[in-house]
């Protein structure tokens, strides 16, 4: 144990203590989210990253003050915020295979905490000595370290899975704009894996010329005189570029309204998170096409929406209704395969390896790897050895 000697004058802080501090902490808040939060793919990662900085940080820069005093302490601070900047702004030009998951996660790790002790130096207000017992240093500077990597990397892991899985149902539902911006975000994270069967530099370049094939088409839409006649394809197309309050409007003007248009304007409101409205579109899509023999995709679209839109709004007997229903109507590999995800979400897990399984027998090229994926997944989750075989 380290004793050090007192000082019982009082920590008052002066104006410069306020003004130093205040620029530490705007520091930290403008750059985790404007300059970190690319890296991390998301702000919240961002904040993640830089919370966990702080434990060792703060141990820092209380032995920089106790052993140099406040002055160098600020000096070296600036200049470290100087370098750090100054290193951020040839981050661009950095060969991104260094952002790969485990030195991209001590990469991140370590910009994050230059920065957070930059400000830490500049920012720490203690002007006086007090008694003090603490472990080694280095031992406490080492398991901080693992704290300050370790926690983050893992969050920044599951937030790339969510996007990753996020970029093949964009590209599913053809929003190829959106898809593209995602796709910039996750070369931050360079990895092996396969989307659709490309890998991910390739599926970027399909949605950024799929992007501006769409934008041609839009334009040539945009010079048609007819503009009621055009105003469906229209509002998908913008949907399609991620213009979703321009393509709302424009399905605004429509005079005669469909199960399509319907289930379009709800489609549009689910990627906007207004899960009622969008229920409300999708039920009234499959309204209007029970009473006018609408085409079979109108009416999977609708039950399809109405059931993610229940399940999102936590109303679990409504959303199974809905994929039986649709099961029902629809029994393809699909469909079973749809049911079998919302049973294994809702702990249903023998129907779950049910539907799983019917999936993989009816398209077992398309179905047979993801369903026995997700089979492991319930194992693991639930004790597989004990559950019985899934029954057709």
């Amino acid at each position: 144990m380290t004793q050090l000697s007192t000082d019982h004058s009082p920590l008052i802080p002066s104006v410069g203590d306020i003004a130093a501090g205040v620029f530490a902490l705007g520091w930290v808040a403008i750059a985790t989210g404007t300059l970190l939060a690319p890296l991390c793919l998301g702000r919240d990662v961002a904040v993640v990253f830089v919370v966990l900085q702080l434990p060792w940080v703060l141990c820092v820069v209380s032995q920089g003050h106790r052993s140099v005093g406040r002055g160098p302490c600020f000096l070296a601070g600036l200049a470290l915020l100087l370098g750090w900047g100054l290193g951020l702004a040839m981050l661009p030009a950095l060969d991104r295979a260094w952002f790969t998951p485990l030195p991209g996660s001590v990469l991140r790790a370590a910009i994050a905490g230059g920065m957070v002790l930059g400000c830490g130096l500049i920012g720490w207000p203690m002007r006086r000595r007090s008694v003090v017992t603490h472990p080694p240093f280095w031992q406490t500077i080492a398991v901080l370290g693992v704290i300050a990597v370790v926690p983050p990397a893992l969050f920044l892991h599951s937030r790339y899975e969510a996007e990753f899985h996020r970029v093949r149902d964009l590209l599913e539902q053809s929003r190829y704009a959106t898809a593209a911006r995602v796709l910039e975000r996750l070369a931050w994270y360079p990895t092996n894996h396969i989307l659709l069967g490309h890998d991910r530099r390739t599926v970027y370049s399909q949605a950024v010329a799929a992007e501006r094939q769409v934008q041609a088409e839009l334009t040539q839409l945009d010079r048609q005189p007819d503009r009621q006649a055009t105003a469906l394809d229209r509002a998908r197309l913008l949907a399609m570029l991620g213009r979703e309050p321009r393509a709302l409007e424009v399905l605004s003007t429509l005079e005669a309204v469909t199960p399509e248009a319907l289930n379009l304007r709800a489609t549009i409101r689910e990627t906007q998170e207004q899960w009622i409205a969008s229920r409300d579109d999708y039920r009234a899509a499959l309204a209007l096409g029970d009473r006018h023999e609408p085409l079979a995709a109108d009416r999977f679209q609708a039950l399809r929406g109405i059931a993610y839109c229940e399940r999102k709004l936590g109303n679990s007997l409504a959303a199974e209704a809905a994929w039986l229903r649709l099961v029902e109507i629809h029994p393809t590999a699909e469909t079973h395969f749809l049911l079998g995800q919302f049973y294994e979400d809702t702990q249903q897990t023998r129907q779950a390896r049910h539907h799983l399984h019917r999936a993989a027998t009816l398209d077992p090229a398309n179905y047979k790897v993801p369903a026995e994926s997700i089979e492991r997944r319930i194992r693991r989750a639930h004790l597989g050895c004990f559950l019985g075989p899934a029954s057709d």
